[in-house]
């Protein structure tokens, strides 16, 4: 299946091998039961439909993030004692 849209990672043209931006159309096509979506620029694959949306602004963090806090404790477990039978 092709569809058109923009790039929202670096990628790279299956074609041509050019370097895709963020933001920049492409055209995706998709094969049903692979995984991965192969790419088309361009000028490899002609203009773009001029009614495509742009993607989103990236947000910045407005506030650091916070460090972890420790949940629960876990004991390491000694196994060389245990099969030695000093514990448990």
């Amino acid at each position: 299946m092709k569809t058109w849209e923009r790039v929202a990672f670096r990628e790279h043209c299956g074609s041509c091998g050019q370097i895709l931006l963020r933001d920049q159309p492409v055209l995706a096509i998709t094969i049903d039961n692979v995984r991965a979506k192969k790419f088309r620029c361009v000028m490899c694959a002609g203009p773009a439909p001029p009614d495509l949306p742009r993607l989103p602004e990236l947000s910045t963090m407005t506030t650091p993030m916070q460090p972890f806090k420790r949940v629960g404790f876990e004991t390491v477990r000694d196994w060389s004692k245990r099969i030695v039978g000093e514990r448990e």
